[in-house]
């Protein structure tokens, strides 16, 4: 099934990427305006502080560009950080710190290609181990003790291809309201992730951002909308949960790993406000289970919106985003 899934994404974007498909077609010209954007995850608010705990991500897309550039950490840890050896069925310390460029093309009027490619590390060179260890013993003093067993040091890449397509009956543009529709399917491959996913972006409110491959500032100073996420995603390899292996005398030997589930969905919340050439946005992020032993506590979730909610990881973004 794997294959079949796989080649049928990677044809269908191959032919609505090909410049021969695509070549005549008109692409809206925005004003010149570049953005700086930081972005913080954690997973504190929500009282779990396990599986993705953490990440930092900064971009800068200069002005009038199709390019973005990228700056990143992310970081996965068991439940039970006083463990000094993995932890049976739970996810295996984990670290990824990478760099990477984005490119965005307008194809038509509804269509937009987004190709990102990230190049980086794991284990200890990625610094998620001292970056953790830092942040706990500046705040909670609960001292990380199993990072000798993360995922080995290994050099990767991640490239991906995602169409995106704006659907034209269900986006409209009022004196009081902005709804739009932005259904997409993405491949992601290299050595470190693959997986396939189909999903559609949500946004509602005055002064949206632009549909644009470029940077493009609403027409207001101030303005407030609200953003949600939906993907399915069939995995097909992630060795920040299986491990990976490296040469030791001539022995091939194993890090720690989980079995990932073939299936995962994600979904995300958000508000964002604009003032004066900056934004600041608060992004709820929900996974479902990922591994097949995976551990659930859903209570810090729970508690946070006062009522039961689905299994699996919950954790919280900081955006903010500077204009200029």
């Amino acid at each position: 099934m794997y294959r079949y899934y796989k080649r049928l994404i990677v044809i269908f974007l191959a032919f609505v990427m090909s410049p021969f498909s695509w070549s005549n077609l008109p692409e809206t010209t925005p004003p010149e305006f570049g953005e700086i954007s930081f972005k913080i995850l954690n997973d504190m608010i929500f009282e779990t502080d396990k599986d993705y705990t953490n990440g930092v991500k900064l971009t800068w897309t200069p002005k009038n560009s199709h390019f973005t550039f990228r700056l990143g950490q992310d970081m996965y840890t068991p439940t039970d950080l006083s463990a000094e050896e993995p932890i049976e069925g739970e996810h295996p310390y984990a670290g990824w710190a990478y760099l990477g460029l984005q490119y965005k093309k307008q194809l038509g009027k509804d269509f937009i290609y987004d190709f990102t490619f990230d190049i980086g590390t794991t284990g200890k060179r990625s610094g998620a181990e001292d970056t953790q260890k830092f942040i706990h013993d500046f705040f909670n003093g609960r001292h990380p003790n199993g990072w000798d067993t993360q995922v080995f040091e290994e050099f990767g890449y991640v490239p991906q291809l995602q169409l995106n397509y704006r659907i034209p009956f269900l986006s409209i543009s009022t004196k009081l309201i902005e709804l739009r529709t932005q259904p997409y399917i993405r491949a992601r491959s290299g050595d470190v992730l693959k997986d396939y996913g189909i999903g559609t972006n949500l946004l509602l409110g005055k002064n949206i951002p632009a549909y644009s491959p470029k940077i493009v500032l609403p027409n207001k100073n101030i303005y407030l909308y609200m953003r949600a996420n939906f993907e399915r995603i069939l995995v097909e390899e992630n060795i920040f949960l299986e491990g990976n292996s490296k040469e030791i005398n001539g022995e091939t030997i194993f890090s720690y790993g989980v079995i990932p589930e073939d299936y995962i969905s994600t979904a995300k919340a958000g508000i964002f406000l604009g003032l004066a050439g900056y934004e600041i946005g608060l992004d709820v992020n929900y996974t479902s289970v990922t591994y097949t032993t995976q551990v659930i506590d859903t209570s810090g979730a729970s508690r946070f919106v006062d009522r039961e909610v689905p299994d699996g990881d919950y954790i919280m973004a900081l955006i903010i985003k500077k204009y200029y």
